[in-house]
């Protein structure tokens, strides 16, 4: 058995604190819930638990969502920071994030459960793996230059300008999304491969705006796309 994710739900409605609760314990990862009425009673059990992951609503009673994430940042010790933060609302000013402690995500609500689910398995093993540079070194001047490429081209081909964030070390061969990218590299000093990995949700937003066209799944006409955004990296 993996070790055991500690994730903190915070909503002033007890039906989606359950709900939420219940099918997160409910996945394949090893996962023990607990609940937060309020922003008030959130920041108690931060305080008092190291969370692998919180799961905040912005609008709440006592302290909001953003209020909470602002505290978190500046009076939260160091030991008790959560590992990561997912914001769930409808509207999330940018300002907002800014003001938050590092390692937080969004997702707009209304969201599928499923969805949910995807985002937090992304979200807590990545986490959980980025200790691992300690072990395992990254040489900047060979892994920046893909990191500038793919920001590039997500702008230039995707007129979406993303942020770079943590960095880790992957352990094994497996995907982190729904879809995959991948070209071999090979010359007298280097060979390997370089894969572009993408959740669902994120792609079809992302391949809509490089083809001119609404997708809603991912399909033979868009799935290549996915291959040209990596050779253009």
């Amino acid at each position: 058995m993996s070790d055991k994710y500690h994730v903190l739900v915070i909503d002033d409605e007890a039906d989606i604190r359950e709900v939420i609760c219940e099918v997160l314990e409910d996945i394949e990862l090893n996962i023990k819930t607990y609940q937060a009425k309020d922003g008030v009673d959130g920041l108690t059990k931060v305080k008092n638990q190291k969370f692998d992951l919180v799961i905040t609503d912005l609008k709440m009673p006592k302290m909001s969502g953003k209020d909470l994430l602002q505290v978190i940042k500046k009076s939260v010790d160091t030991e008790f920071k959560p590992k990561a933060i997912i914001v769930a609302s409808g509207h999330v000013e940018k300002e907002i994030l800014k003001e938050a402690p590092g390692g937080v995500s969004v997702i707009k609500k209304p969201f599928a459960m499923e969805d949910l689910t995807k985002y937090v398995k992304v979200v807590l093993t990545a986490k959980k793996r980025k200790p691992s540079v300690k072990k395992t070194t990254l040489n900047v001047e060979f892994i920046n230059p893909f990191i500038v490429a793919s920001l590039e081209v997500l702008e230039k081909i995707c007129m979406t300008k993303a942020e770079k964030d943590f960095l880790f070390v992957k352990e094994d061969s497996s995907s982190l999304g729904d879809i995959t990218g991948l070209i071999p590299i090979s010359s007298p000093k280097h060979i390997g491969s370089m894969a572009i990995s993408f959740p669902e949700d994120v792609y079809l937003k992302l391949i809509s705006k490089m083809l001119g066209e609404e997708y809603t799944e991912i399909n033979d006409e868009n799935a290549d796309g996915v291959g040209e955004l990596c050779n253009q990296i």
